[in-house]
């Protein structure tokens, strides 16, 4: 593989490590450490020009309506404006580009969206087998939405960021499979935000990614690994810069010959509220963290792989986090004279892990720091241990892992375990699925905050979030807003506003589209139900436990919009008649020309003759609107007269 590797080596400097050496770390400056803010998702911009792409298409056309769309993205990339957006139909494209780079190489800013869907992406982004399928070069900003990036070839990557000094790659709502070399390769200074991907089924490993990644609300499941002798490292995932997953799983990937995720080269790895989970690496780890590297687990799940959960040479942070039901063992950690390794452990569960929780293999360079409750089979915590036998059963008090609610698979504490009310306190907002904490007497030890009912004990005026998987009605749904959100009349921006609720307040869910996507809220003070997007909203429940709603339906798109014009230079006003179709179901309609309100016409009226200006391009809109909201528009342009 000729590809220029520029990875980046930096030693990550602790400001902790003297604290660590001369005494035990103050619990305020390791919350702040491991505790970390969540990663939000990147803006859409607001494009300076929409241009349309579809397979009836012409590379001949301007791209400017889906009426005289481009064929190629290729085609509209060269007649797009700086920050243009491009709409793609749905089909398979897979772009024809100069010898020796990929099928798509995007070099401008730009945003790419593909069709919406809540099942498979019907817009494919593919390198035919033969090369990388998206290339993003220099210091390009680029979005691409709702898309497969699928089928790159040869020793081809699903979607390579060569390393640009302001390089930003923001993929959201999008799947990568089936990539001949790696699913994503990122270099240098290159920034990538994934937001609700799927990096799936890659046989020759998911990522390499020597730049910054963050991965939030995104699954990584069923790749191979990397191949070592093409110079992308090695495993399922190998990272030597910035890697970050957030709300994520990573899950039934196979590394027979390594370590499945490696942390190199004065790399940082996070895991906040994720679950790394079934990954068969033979007697190999799951999770490697390097020399000179950092790792940090807050609110998360090893759990369920063949080796051991984590090998660490590198420092690491254990923050309400459960390690459990490893093949081999929890933890391996090592040591070494010219590094001391850092290994801090905060109320964390290391339990029912082949045959001991933990191993330490050291010459006195294991600097171990923990806090709170730490629970094991006793061979974490001392650094000096030997071989400790748990009992047959183990943990008999932590369930297995499972769907217990909020976006990820975790192992829930039972009645009886020893882990409930027991961490220190104040602990994290709330656990791995969202719940809040505490819940009853105290903070509960590992990523999962149980839930029982409430009692004289829990402290008075204490909020006490409760997810419950029964929607019986007794127990309203809360859901707090992230920030002043449009409630709406149904559950798409086409609807009309309802009411804007304010960042912070607390309402509750009264329904749901099938997706998901949307809840239906009661509005306060109002009490009137309206609907906002998830993404808009902190939920600590799975919103599918709460029952479909039914909502108002939206007027039908007005047909094809077309017009009829005579330019005459002698004239000093410019006729054009314009004319569409009726879809049904609306109250009117309303016309609009470059982006300004002409007239509001009654329902059934399909035509209306503009008396135009002269010397500039027309771009016309029509939409049907009714009671609740409005349609997408019908668009066409009109040449300029003269």
């Amino acid at each position: 593989m000729n590809r220029p590797r520029r990875i980046r080596f930096f030693i990550l400097a602790l400001t902790l490590a003297a604290a660590a050496l001369a005494c035990e770390i103050p619990p305020e400056i390791i919350n702040a450490v491991a505790n970390l803010p969540t990663p939000t998702p990147t803006d859409t911009p607001v494009p300076s020009e929409i241009l349309y792409v579809d397979k009836l298409g012409n590379d001949a056309n301007d791209c400017r309506t889906a009426g005289t769309a481009c064929l190629t993205i290729m085609a509209a990339l060269t007649k797009a404006a700086d920050r243009a957006a491009i709409h793609i139909g749905p089909g398979t494209y897979a772009e024809i580009n100069t010898a020796g780079e990929g099928a798509l190489v995007i070099r401008q800013n730009v945003s790419l969206y593909g069709v919406a869907t809540t099942g498979e992406y019907t817009t494919i982004l593919s390198g035919n087998g033969t090369r990388d399928a998206v290339t993003v070069v220099g210091d390009s900003q680029v979005v691409l939405e709702n898309v497969a990036i699928a089928d790159a070839g040869g020793r081809g990557v699903g979607l390579y960021a060569t390393g640009g000094a302001g390089e930003h790659v923001t993929l959201r709502n999008a799947a990568i499979r089936n990539s001949a070399a790696v699913a994503v390769y990122i270099l240098d200074a290159a920034v990538v935000d994934f937001d609700n991907v799927r990096v799936n089924n890659n046989p020759h490993g998911a990522i390499s990614n020597h730049g910054s990644l963050t991965l939030r609300n995104s699954r990584v499941r069923n790749n191979g690994s990397l191949d070592q002798s093409w110079g992308l490292g090695g495993g399922v995932i190998h990272n030597s810069g910035s890697l970050r997953f957030s709300d994520s799983t990573v899950s039934g990937n196979t590394s027979a010959d390594f370590n499945a995720i490696n942390n190199y080269a004065g790399g940082t790895m996070t895991f906040e509220r994720s679950t790394v989970s079934g990954q068969s690496v033979g007697g190999f780890s799951t999770l490697y963290n390097n020399l000179e590297s950092t790792m940090t687990l807050s609110n998360s799940t090893v759990s369920g792989n063949t080796g051991t959960g984590i090998t660490s040479l590198g420092d690491l942070t254990l923050y309400y986090s459960t390690i459990a039901a490893n093949g081999r063992s929890g933890l391996y950690a090592n040591d070494s004279a010219a590094d001391p390794m850092h290994l801090q452990v905060d109320n964390s569960l290391i339990e029912n892990n082949g045959s001991q929780d933990c191993l330490y293999e050291f010459g006195n360079h294991i600097v171990l720091n923990t806090h709170g409750q730490f629970l094991s089979d006793g061979s974490c915590t001392n650094v000096n241990s030997g071989v400790f036998t748990r009992p047959p059963e183990g943990d008999r008090f932590l369930g297995p892992l499972a769907d217990n609610g909020g976006p990820t698979q975790t192992h829930a504490l039972l009645a009886g375990s020893r882990a409930i009310d027991t961490a220190e306190t104040p602990c994290p907002a709330v656990d791995q699925r969202g719940t809040g904490r505490p819940v009853g007497g105290g903070c509960d030890v590992g990523a999962y905050e149980y839930n029982f009912a409430l009692t004289a004990a829990t402290p008075a005026d204490t909020p006490v979030p409760i997810w419950t998987p029964t929607p019986t009605g007794t127990v309203p749904f809360l859901v707090t807003l992230l920030e002043n959100a449009n409630c709406r009349k149904g559950p798409t921006t086409f609807y009309d506003l309802e009411v804007v609720v304010l960042k912070g307040l607390q309402v509750p869910a009264t329904g749901r589209t099938q997706a998901a996507d949307w809840l239906q809220v009661e509005a306060p003070k109002s009490k009137n139900r309206c609907w906002i997007s998830v993404s808009l909203l902190d939920i600590s429940f799975d919103p599918k436990l709460v029952p479909v709603a039914a909502f108002p339906s939206l007027p039908g798109a007005p047909g094809p919009l077309t017009a009829k014009s005579a330019c005459d230079a002698k004239l000093k006003d410019f006729p054009v008649d314009l004319s569409w179709s009726d879809p049904g179901g609306e109250t009117g309609f309303r016309l609009y020309r470059n982006g300004e309100l002409i007239a509001t016409l009654g329902a059934g009226v399909v035509s209306y003759s503009d008396n135009a200006p002269m010397g500039t391009v027309l771009n016309y809109e029509v939409e049907a609107f009714n009671a609740v909201g409005r349609s997408p528009r019908a668009t066409l342009s009109v040449p300029a007269c003269a």
